[in-house]
């Protein structure tokens, strides 16, 4: 496709060289070990610091949200949790998939993710519902 010959000629002009790495870097699409960092993080500390840890990454790599919320779901749906919690992010993501496409703030929707992920990690802590949790 166009998209694809662009692409490989972009990896091609920048660094001289194609490689798996050059094409995300040129892309700046996500890529599968950074969203499973950036969600491990957001399991694993507090609101201020997954914030700050996903907002660098995502300026850092020039990554979009829409991209990065793409290929938080299947990260989410591979982890040991019940399928409850499978379905409250599945549905917040695509909540803030369809605010994004809605003109929402990327800003405001990176909040969003690490909220949600917040949520799950006190539901997993608490041992309760995920909607109980984010009803209160």
């Amino acid at each position: 496709s166009v998209s694809t010959q662009s692409t490989w000629q972009a990896c091609t002009l920048s660094t001289g060289k194609v490689s798996v790495d050059t094409i995300y870097d040129v892309s700046g699409y996500p890529r599968p070990k950074d969203v499973e960092l950036a969600g491990t993080s957001m399991l694993q500390t507090p609101f201020v610091e997954s914030y700050e840890f996903l907002q660098g990454l995502v300026e850092a790599k020039g990554i979009s949200m829409v991209d990065f919320i793409t290929e938080l779901h299947p990260a989410i749906m591979r982890l040991g949790v019940p399928q409850q919690m499978k379905w409250f992010a599945t549905t917040k993501l695509a909540d803030f998939e369809h605010q994004l496409a809605s003109g929402a703030s990327e800003t405001l929707i990176m909040s969003g993710v690490v909220g949600m992920m917040q949520i799950l990690k006190e539901s997993v802590a608490q041992n309760k519902s995920p909607f109980e949790l984010a009803a209160t």
